[in-house]
């Protein structure tokens, strides 16, 4: 029985910082693969058509390590699909909803960049990925995904307050559960109203003190 799952998401570049994200990368797979640990690695989309990333773990993909996608929007995904980069000047992704993550875009744009994300890592890795995570994901993007590419796993942030410049409050405390077509923070009623594949909290909250 697994007690940890270990999820490492993978920026390709981050703006507010000027630091190596390849080396944390290789250390991360070296001390996985040092103690035998299982691992899913999800990658941003400029993560992941970046060789220098992709590379290093076609390489040491194996059973123990699986690769998925870490869904966040940046200049090259929008840009690519036509949609305006909205950005502050100088940076090419965001910390904020608007514009970094796909509730910010109308569905039709939601669903261009999902399926650019989808054919893109499909080229690079053979295959389409069966977790998807990012701090926040609209209830939309989560059936459009398990229904079109069969995502086997969300995962997205764990209740917080005022944290990241935004607040996720009131959902499943930290477990697992299958998320209503309206609001995916909100465990589905029916199996009509239900979207067939399951949310995990990510940094999972102590359940009995906090």
């Amino acid at each position: 029985m697994n007690i940890v799952n270990i999820m490492n998401f993978v920026r390709g570049l981050d703006p507010r910082h000027h630091r190596d994200l390849i080396k944390p990368l290789k250390n991360q797979i070296e001390l996985n693969k040092k103690y035998g640990f299982e691992n899913t690695f999800l990658l941003t989309y400029d993560a992941f058509i970046n060789p220098e990333f992709s590379d290093i773990l076609i390489e040491a993909r194996d059973d123990a390590v699986e690769i998925g996608i870490w869904v966040e929007t940046c200049r090259q995904l929008t840009e690519s699909v036509g949609i305006a980069w909205r950005g502050r000047p100088g940076f090419d992704c965001e910390m904020y909803v608007d514009p970094g993550y796909l509730p910010a875009y109308t569905d039709h744009e939601k669903e261009l960049m999902i399926d650019e994300i989808m054919e893109k890592f499909r080229e690079v890795f053979g295959e389409y990925p069966k977790t998807a995570g990012s701090w926040i994901i609209d209830a939309h993007s989560m059936r459009y995904m398990s229904e079109k590419y069969n995502i086997r796993a969300f995962g997205i942030c764990r209740e917080q307050l005022s944290v990241d410049a935004y607040t996720l409050w009131g959902g499943p405390y930290n477990q697992p559960y299958y998320p209503s077509v309206k609001n995916m923070l909100s465990p589905a009623q029916t199996a009509e109203n239900q979207i067939n594949t399951p949310v995990f909290r990510l940094l999972g909250i102590e359940p009995i003190r906090g």
